[in-house]
């Protein structure tokens, strides 16, 4: 596959339920097609539990596998915030997880070939974020999607026209 993304920014899209961040990512990826920038508008979405093995050496291949199917377009991980592997009893094939993302975005074999997509609420991504600076540092795109009400969605949209 051909380095089709120019200087790719890996994004976080922040926010609370309902407010559009998975179906903005899934834009995101049509839009950057569009623009000939992906050679697909696929988006491969899932949620980082389908990150995390259950033993020893399944994680990597799990997210290998994942970024495979992903390559020429999106990865949206949705609740990525779920991957902070602080306090948890996965906590070890979380980090791992995020080892081999992290891995991924500067690749040779990934870089440039793929969007990363970490969805999640606001905070806790931001700790999540906090527990690696190498991972801050690979998200230069961070969208925050604001909970608005029917009044103030309208606004906005009167805007943008």
């Amino acid at each position: 596959m051909n380095n089709l993304l120019p200087d790719i920014n890996h994004m976080l899209f922040l926010g609370p339920p309902g407010v559009g961040k998975t179906v903005s990512a899934r834009r995101m990826a049509s839009l950057l097609y569009e623009k000939g920038l992906l050679p697909t508008d696929k988006c491969v979405s899932i949620v980082s539990e389908a990150l995390v093995g259950q033993y020893v050496g399944e994680t990597p291949a799990k997210v290998r596998k994942i970024l495979q199917e992903s390559l020429g377009g999106c990865l949206l991980v949705d609740e990525a915030h779920r991957l902070d592997p602080g306090g948890s009893s996965a906590g070890e094939y979380k980090k791992e997880a995020l080892g081999v993302l992290m891995e991924a975005m500067t690749s040779p074999d990934y870089e440039n070939k793929i969007l990363i997509i970490f969805a999640g609420y606001e905070a806790p991504i931001n700790r999540l974020l906090a527990t690696d600076g190498g991972l801050s540092r690979r998200f230069k795109t961070r969208i925050v999607f604001k909970d608005l009400n029917a009044h103030e969605a309208i606004a906005a949209f009167n805007n943008l026209l």
